[in-house]
């Protein structure tokens, strides 16, 4: 009996998820990494999911890596929470971008760690009902020894 009640309570709750508005897509990132007076620009590759919380804000999550694995100087792990706040006009989206982010990097054989409160703007275009695509530019970190900022492109498709 307790494990039909599990079972019923599970598809439910699953069922809520996908009836819910949500979208899931990639992102590509170009960033300026300025770490210790010595800048790198570093590419990384991310997955990013939200979903809308109001008519103006959506919540979203973005984890990433960087793209130069060959290389002493890298990002081995990028994530964060974000709120959007915009406002569709049209096919568009304006939105400014505010949240949270934690960077893993190496840099030489020195483990790197940083956090900071982010901020960004961006644009996003409703290429059809399922897909759209952004661009946008946030400034991940800024302490007084690491700085991460640089602008992305999106494909998202929308549940």
């Amino acid at each position: 009996m307790m494990n039909k009640c599990i079972i019923t309570a599970s598809l439910y709750l699953v069922s809520q998820f996908v009836n819910a508005d949500f979208y899931v897509g990639m992102e590509y990132a170009e960033l300026d990494v300025d770490y210790q007076s010595e800048s790198r620009d570093i590419g990384t590759i991310s997955v990013i999911g939200g979903t809308p919380i109001k008519d103006y804000l959506v919540i979203e999550a973005r984890a990433g890596i960087g793209t130069d694995s060959d290389s002493n100087k890298d990002i081995d792990l990028l994530y964060g929470v974000y709120g959007k706040l915009g406002r569709v006009i049209g096919r568009f989206y304006p939105y400014a971008l505010f949240g949270y982010t934690q960077v893993k990097g190496t840099d030489d054989d020195e483990q790197i760690s940083e956090s900071d409160t982010s901020y960004g703007a961006g644009v996003s275009y409703q290429v059809s009902d399922k897909t759209s695509v952004s661009l946008n530019y946030m400034k991940h970190i800024d302490d007084n020894e690491l700085s991460i900022d640089g602008a992305s492109l999106q494909f998202v498709h929308h549940y």
